[in-house]
């Protein structure tokens, strides 16, 4: 019965396969075909001739269409279909994203990385690298601390820890416990520049090193200073080697001497270092311990009795914050050439008259304490104008703007502070006058590059600046009582090299009047 039926179904589609070809083997299909460049022989002389071409179009397959197989074919339909959608959604997917074919393209060769990186250049991870070291480890450690353990049992041994610097006992013991159990005998050396590290240890005994000898610390210094050579090869290195020897009483020519420096130091401890008259450095070391003092001191004595000898000497006062007035006797260092720091005293004794005879002084010097100046003819005789090797000064009243502080006297202090045309630099601090010196902006001080007006709460107006040819920053700040910035501040000239102008806490500024001002950076700041 089925046979009969798929007999029955071939013949119908065979008669309506020809009769659908008959039917398309018309002028207009074959026009079309050779519109879409289909290659085909096929000539329309007859309809039946036509027939019979078109016949010959057809592949081969669907002339052999029979139910059996178009059943079949259903399948594979199905799954085609399905892979036709699955492309479009592909496609989609893609123009979504903005890919590009590129049928040229190459995948780019990842470098190969190496463990043998620049450390310096690592930046952070150091927490996370402890983590998964310890991670790693830590079973690890265990098991090779057991090993150990059972491998010094029986053996009587002798083991150094150089360097020690760990001040945890749990870490302590735990780095201890396989030296345990050796035999009688056993020894544990440890060397540590930590003095905390001992009471860590609860050692049984303990040796402290000394210092070397002069001897020994001069040959160390010549192995490394000098190679194979010492120092009868450099007559010149005398001085060094009188100071390395710490034997300034031995040789009056010593011209550098440096110190070891206690949280006091007193008189007795330079006992014979007058002596030494050509002496142009008197330098402390600080030696740097866990329970470090903030300060340390020269008394009084060393201060008013020893410096003021040196005539030679150059005086470094920079970071002494504590120091309140200046040693007596310090005008008569007339060949000083560095003094950084000079406090004017509430005393008589530590006026700023003491700086009238040192001529000599170049670089910097700071003034502190001008608020203190009693006499302007004390001023006067400082005689800044004329210390010419003077590029960067700076004037300093207090901060506390008590109503005691005389304005008038404040204005006159400055009119005669002016210094030398050689000034580079120059900064006033809390300055208590309404207005400022005419000196300051003076075109004469061609040199000037760097000034600094901080604080000056009771000036009304700001200084004419802009005819100095060379300043190049400028910075103004808690000037509270000025509110307007206009031509006074510019100049006809207006600033020709000025690079940075900063204002700061300017609280009741409220009119700028700006003119032509050319490559500057200006920077307006408010806290």
């Amino acid at each position: 019965m089925d046979q009969l039926a798929m007999k029955l179904g071939d013949s119908l589609l065979s008669a309506a396969l020809s009769s659908l070809v008959d039917k398309a083997a018309s002028s207009d299909l074959l026009k079309y075909a050779r519109k879409k460049n289909i290659d085909v022989n096929v000539t329309t002389e007859s309809q039946a001739g036509s027939s019979s071409k078109m016949r010959a179009l057809i592949p081969s397959y669907c002339t052999s269409f029979t139910p059996r197989v178009v059943f079949s074919n259903v399948k594979i339909g199905s799954k085609l279909e399905q892979i036709t959608i699955r492309l479009e959604q592909i496609v989609k997917y893609k123009n979504d994203l903005g890919l590009m074919e590129n049928s040229n393209a190459k995948l780019e060769e990842r470098q190969p990385t190496t463990s043998l990186v620049d450390q310096s250049r690592i930046y952070g991870r150091d927490a996370d690298k402890e983590r998964i070291v310890q991670l790693l480890l830590g079973v690890e450690a265990t098991l090779l601390q057991e090993k150990l353990k059972e491998k010094l049992s029986t053996r009587k041994f002798l083991i150094v820890v150089d360097d020690l610097w760990n001040e945890n006992v749990d870490n302590w013991e735990i780095l201890c416990h396989p030296f345990r159990t050796g035999v009688v005998g056993c020894k544990l050396l440890v060397t540590t520049r930590n003095e905390s590290v001992v009471s860590t240890l609860d050692a049984t005994s303990v040796y402290h090193l000394g210092d070397l000898s002069r001897e020994d610390s001069l040959s160390l210094l010549e192995s490394y200073a000098l190679g194979k050579e010492a120092f009868d090869q450099f007559p010149g290195l005398k001085d060094i080697e009188m100071d390395v020897g710490e034997a300034y009483n031995k040789d009056e020519n010593v011209r550098h001497l440096s110190f070891l420096s206690s949280r006091y130091d007193i008189l007795k401890r330079f006992k014979n270092i007058s002596e030494l008259k050509q002496l142009r450095t008197f330098l402390a070391l600080y030696k740097i311990k866990k329970k470090y003092y903030g300060t340390h001191n020269l008394s009084y004595d060393v201060l008013h009795k020893i410096l003021p000898e040196f005539k030679c000497l150059k005086l470094d006062l920079a970071y002494t914050k504590s120091l309140q007035e200046m040693p007596s006797g310090i005008s008569s260092l007339t060949n000083l050439h560095t003094l950084s720091k000079f406090i004017v005293g509430k005393c008589d004794k530590h006026q700023i008259r003491d700086l009238q005879g040192l001529t000599r002084l170049r670089g910097k010097l700071s003034i502190y304490g001008l608020d203190n100046v009693q006499d302007v003819k004390d001023v006067r005789s400082a005689n800044l104008q004329g210390k010419e090797g003077l590029n960067d000064i700076t004037l300093i009243w207090s901060d506390e703007f008590y109503d005691s502080r005389n304005e008038a006297l404040e204005m006159k202090v400055l009119d005669l502070l002016q210094p030398n045309e050689n000034l580079k630099v120059l900064q006033i601090e809390s300055y208590g006058g309404n207005h400022f010196s005419s000196w300051l902006g003076n075109h004469r001080f061609a040199n000037m590059e760097r000034i600094n007006l901080l604080r000056c709460k009771k000036s009304k107006s700001l200084p004419s600046l802009g005819e100095l040819p060379l300043l190049k920053y400028l910075r103004i700040e808690g000037m509270d009582r000025v509110e307007t910035v206009d031509r006074e501040f510019y100049g006809s000239k207006c600033f020709p090299n000025l690079k940075t102008l900063e204002f700061e806490n300017m609280l009741n500024w409220v009119d700028w009047r700006f003119s032509r001002l050319k490559n500057i950076q200006a920077v307006e700041k408010h806290s």
